[in-house]
């Protein structure tokens, strides 16, 4: 499926997407900072909501899932890493451009959506810390930067490309030019996967990890659908990897105390 929407996202109206592979090498790390902050929690620690959908897959291994897990990213960096000598990339210059835009978009788009946030009076509920009156855990902060990869997979690669390549595929069916087709592609994959991002933090979804989250849709779910919308725009941009390091970036800054309280 990647493949497929790698050619239709060369052929749409907007900027070509940069290669998948090392973007998702970039996010390695991240990865890494999720399963540390994991182990370091223990049983009791929290989970990420996005990783616990798609490891529910494996539910019946019960705690055994996580080796799985942790063999599924290893087996997807390897073919990413074939996928790169194949194509000739220079690895280290990809990785550190990857996650040197990330940073620099972390850092652009950060004092905007704090301030939105702060305007929306909304802290976003998965924060189990309040970084305005306590210093958050090591484990704690580990696993909330590491849970951008997990979210921008399952939200971005995975939401966005199904709703793109489906929506493009379904106009082509029913007669539309392909420029057209691909426009609408994009708007839709822009903006389900971005509603689908702000759903997923309701308290209907986050009870399944015994996390807090608004009852109904509210200001909360407002200024997460337009982190979502510009979390999608980046990775439709940018790619993968620079999305993820950009919301990793943001989530850091959220449990280190750079919250709404510094506009007030």
């Amino acid at each position: 499926m990647t493949r497929a929407v790698e050619i239709e996202f060369r052929d749409s109206l907007l900027l070509p997407q940069p290669a998948l592979a090392p973007g998702f090498l970039a996010c390695l790390v991240l990865f890494f900072f999720y399963e540390l902050g994991l182990a370091l929690e223990g049983e009791n620690g929290g989970r990420n909501l996005a990783e616990y959908a798609l490891s529910q897959i494996f539910s019946p291994l019960g705690s055994k899932v996580r080796f799985v897990r942790w063999g599924i990213l290893l087996a997807a960096a390897a073919f990413a890493y074939h996928c790169i000598r194949r194509g000739g990339i220079q690895l280290r210059v990809a990785l550190m451009r990857t996650i040197g835009e990330g940073l620099l978009a972390g850092v652009l788009l950060g004092p905007f959506l704090m301030a939105l946030l702060s305007t929306f009076d909304a802290w976003p509920g998965e924060l189990d810390v309040d970084p305005m009156t306590t210093a958050p855990p090591l484990a704690s902060t580990l696993r909330l930067v590491g849970s951008a990869a997990w979210e921008e997979v399952v939200f971005r690669l995975g939401c966005y490309s199904i709703l793109f390549l489906a929506v493009a595929r379904l106009g082509r069916f029913f007669g539309f030019g392909r420029p057209l087709s691909l426009a609408v592609a994009d708007i839709s994959g822009l903006v389900g996967s971005s509603l689908i991002f702000a759903s997923f933090h309701l308290g209907v979804f986050q009870r399944w990890i015994e996390q807090d989250g608004e009852a109904v849709p509210s200001t909360g779910f407002l200024w997460r659908l337009v982190a979502g919308l510009l979390l999608a725009g980046l990775y439709r941009w940018r790619g993968l990897g620079v999305a993820a390091w950009a919301h990793g970036l943001f989530n850091l800054g959220l449990t280190l105390g750079t919250g709404p309280g510094v506009f007030r």
